[in-house]
């Protein structure tokens, strides 16, 4: 039962985290009838929803990282060496979800002062761009540990997951962005395309809390 709680506690702080970082998103981006023009729409938002997007970068990590802590459990029957590394992983690309959300801020404020000053966007928006793509490059690394770890354990082992979670772990809807992105226009685009990433993670851990909300009882009795 005081397992059955951890999970639930866990698995509602990753829900958290994902709801608070698309707020941010939205804060970033969001605009009535427009399209995702990031850049150009961060630079023209009030600096107040910069400052305030900026800030669940933060709070958003947090909750993500004590989320990450439901991988850790769900994958321990596997062996403990598999669900630390999986966990220690999964907990890095959370905690570069919320440093790479930060990163807009520099992104989005730097275009308002490029447009105040009558500058390129192109130009200022440069290196904090380039710090952006530099954090999630160096992203990949744990996401391919975990990635590997996860699948492996839940078709190969013992763990508290159904196998038919794994097409519902975050990679492999990551994948498939490009071409949401593409069908997408207007507010709509703005909702699903902006908080893209945060929407992935908000489904993957609501399944993944129905799943172990009674210490993963479904998951073994489905097997």
């Amino acid at each position: 039962m005081k397992n059955d709680w951890t999970l639930r506690w866990l698995g509602l702080s990753g829900i958290l985290g994902a709801i608070v970082l698309f707020t941010g998103d939205m804060l970033y981006y969001f605009k009535l009838n427009g399209g995702l023009s990031s850049i150009t729409t961060m630079g023209s938002v009030a600096e107040w929803r910069l400052l305030a997007g900026g800030a669940t970068s933060l709070i958003a990590a947090w909750l993500y990282t004590i989320g990450a802590g439901q991988i850790y459990f769900a994958l321990k029957p596997a062996g403990k060496k598999i669900s630390i590394s999986a966990f220690i992983s999964f907990a890095a690309v959370m905690i570069a979800y919320g440093i790479a959300h930060a990163s807009f801020f520099s992104i989005g404020s730097s275009a308002k002062n490029a447009l105040t000053a009558g500058a390129k966007v192109e130009l200022m928006t440069k290196l904090p761009s380039q710090y952006f793509s530099l954090i999630v490059k160096m992203t990949y690394v744990p996401v391919v540990i975990v990635t590997v770890l996860f699948v492996y354990s839940v078709i190969f082992r013992k763990t508290l997951y159904p196998w038919w979670i794994i097409p519902f772990f975050p990679v492999f809807p990551y994948l498939f962005e490009g071409i949401i992105r593409q069908r997408l226009s207007g507010t709509f685009q703005v909702i699903i395309a902006g908080g893209y990433k945060n929407l992935i993670m908000l489904v993957f851990f609501l399944i993944s809390t129905i799943v172990l909300w009674n210490g993963g009882k479904y998951s073994k009795e489905s097997s």
